[in-house]
């Protein structure tokens, strides 16, 4: 789930665009978990056992986030073709990247958390390649322009509100022309104010004003109220 341990105002930026939270954006001190050795903390207490990481889904043997399985059901192939080049920030344990694999996508999956991509891993010994530490601020140079997905979940929401602006930039900043941004997270329109994160509040409405002044256009309006109540939103580059 870690995917950043804090905006660079450099790669925060999207083409075209200023992404001005980079340089507002701060380290909100009574969030629990927001930095890289807090996530690895998880993956390290945990000590092998799935039913100890907090956002664990499926149980012992792990699952992919249903509302990403919905889209990729029923929207992905007039989006994309065989094969596409699908990255996956904050993967946590592999459980979204395996399936979009399984799918046929060429995927990439990182994590700040180098335990998380160990484990990622010796559960995917044969394609343990597609795995890497890694930070959303500061992505390798070749990564920039290259993707015709990224499918998020929980990623931005798993940072504090006051980044929520740079991460999506930083986000865009990844895709290919009519490249695609799949961003799944909780519903719901409660203030920071009252949430302790991770995973941390993101209205709909800010989601979308954060997309469009990284340079990306909604394909359809955000879906709301999914399993779990989760929404999810897609986007494309213009």
């Amino acid at each position: 789930m870690g995917a950043a341990a804090e905006p660079n105002p450099r790669t925060s930026r999207s083409s075209g665009t200023l992404a001005d939270a980079a340089n507002a954006a701060s380290h909100v001190g009574a969030a629990p978990v927001t930095r890289r050795n807090d996530f690895e903390a998880i993956y390290v207490d945990a000590g092998g056992d799935r039913s100890r990481v907090p956002w664990n889904r499926g149980g012992t043997a792990g699952a992919p986030d249903p509302a990403l399985i919905d889209w990729l059901d029923r929207d992905a192939p007039t989006l994309l073709r065989a094969g596409s080049r699908v990255l996956v920030p904050g993967c946590g344990l592999g459980d979204d990247a395996r399936e979009l694999s399984r799918r046929g996508y060429e995927t990439t999956a990182f994590d700040l958390s180098a335990t998380a991509i160990a484990w990622a891993q010796e559960l995917d010994a044969d394609d343990a390649v597609r795995y890497s530490t890694g930070d959303l601020f500061e992505p390798p140079d070749r990564w920039l322009g290259r993707f015709d997905l990224v499918a998020e979940c929980f990623c931005v929401q798993s940072m504090p509100p006051s980044w929520h602006e740079a991460a999506v930039a930083a986000l865009a900043n990844l895709l290919g022309p009519q490249g695609v941004l799949v961003s799944i997270g909780h519903d719901g329109d409660r203030p920071a104010t009252e949430i302790q994160g991770p995973p941390w509040p993101l209205e709909a409405a800010n989601l979308c004003e954060h997309a469009r002044a990284a340079g990306l256009r909604e394909v359809a309006p955000t879906a709301r109220g999914l399993v779990g109540g989760r929404m999810r939103a897609v986007f494309v580059r213009r």
